[in-house]
């Protein structure tokens, strides 16, 4: 079956009505190709006035050939897993009257480049358009933008970027992106929020987050630096899965590590205070553990011409003592709500970053 319409009448799609999950007939088509050519429909249409309310969980899984799809509207649950697999399906269209999207709704869609919310999308499951370890070795996700529409009450999209209304809860990270980039007031990420983001090659976690939960970062396998915050309390399970992260700093102020926390990682070295639970876990779990100092140093702007008040607290191996701190306008980059400022450390002569590099760092006001 190729094509299908959907009659009217139909208020439920019930669970897997359409799934393609039996994998013997892949092995019996012979490749995934055969398999999708033979066994895929390409085409889902709704009847006019349609009244499905419903479709169900895993109701179009492993349709790998089903590439558009136009929801009716008055659909208002798409549950767990519905389009979970649908690699080829480039868009959908939903409409006002939806509210929930369900967990892994549209997990593993890679060519799904951007969706947007209606005002009526009250929630969005966890890994909702996160992709897995079928596919971040050796595939990238097209999802660049998760849009909401600016009447939702619930959920807003920054820069593309999926959060709750009031901007504390990041929901969804679309798995295109190249950088990972926190909106100003998060505080709470959601399970698997990252899962998959696999171009992204390091993250710098905000004093506002104090817990990391289950697969935050997980098969973000290019990650190779993680800055944590001295605000975090908690790592969670695989929160690092499958990440390329040789080395980290866990803050003292970290206490709860999951066991699973760095599994599948290249996790060698954790660099923490010596007698801080990131010792403890380190030698619990067979890494290296490098103490750090837990003393800090202050830097105030010392240049003549002062954009702002800016104070900068690092500990000692983070930015020498004697390093030189200066503070400028970043014009270019400041807008109406948001004021740019590039601070300078200079060191030896030479422009410092905390990170080794010659180059500058850009602060918000």
């Amino acid at each position: 079956m190729k094509s299908i319409i959907i009659p009217a009448n139909v208020k439920t799609i019930a669970y897997g009505a359409f799934m393609n999950s039996d994998q013997n007939l892949v092995a019996y088509a012979g490749t995934q190709k055969d398999f999708t050519d033979t066994y895929s429909l390409t085409t889902v249409k709704f009847a006019e006035g349609s009244k499905l309310k419903t479709l169900g969980a895993y109701a179009f899984d492993y349709q790998y050939a089903l590439t558009d799809i136009e929801l009716p509207e008055g659909l208002t649950t798409i549950d767990e897993g519905t389009f979970r697999l649908c690699t080829a399906l480039k868009s959908v269209k939903l409409n006002e009257g939806l509210k929930k999207i369900g967990e892994r709704a549209f997990f593993e869609c890679l060519d799904l480049k951007s969706v947007t919310l209606p005002a009526s999308v009250e929630t969005v499951g966890n890994y909702a358009f996160a992709i897995s370890s079928f596919s971040v070795f050796d595939k990238t996700s097209s999802m660049t933008a998760v849009n909401v529409d600016p009447d939702n009450k619930n959920l807003e999209s920054v820069d593309g970027v999926l959060y709750t209304a009031d901007g504390k809860k990041l929901v969804a990270y679309p798995a295109g992106k190249t950088e990972a980039k926190f909106a100003d007031g998060v505080t709470e990420i959601q399970h698997g929020a990252f899962q998959g983001c696999n171009q992204i090659t390091s993250v710098t976690i905000p004093d506002t987050i104090t817990k990391l939960p289950t697969d935050a970062f997980s098969m973000c396998v290019k990650l190779s630096e993680a800055v944590l915050p001295e605000t975090l309390t908690e790592i969670g399970q695989w929160a690092f899965q499958y990440t390329a992260l040789t080395d980290i700093t866990i803050p003292e102020s970290v206490t709860v590590i999951d066991p699973q926390a760095f599994e599948d990682s290249l996790l060698k070295n954790i660099n923490g205070v010596e007698g801080s639970y990131a010792e403890t876990f380190a030698k619990e779990n067979g890494y290296t553990f490098n103490s750090v100092s837990s003393e800090t140093n202050t830097f105030t702007d010392e240049s003549d011409d002062k954009a702002a008040d800016i104070e900068v607290i690092a500990k000692p191996d983070v930015i020498p003592e004697q390093a030189y701190f200066s503070v400028r306008l970043d014009e270019e980059n400041s807008t109406e709500t948001r004021i740019a400022y590039n601070c300078y450390f200079t060191y030896n002569g030479e422009e410092y970053e905390p990170n080794g590099k010659n180059t500058h760092s850009r602060c918000y006001a």
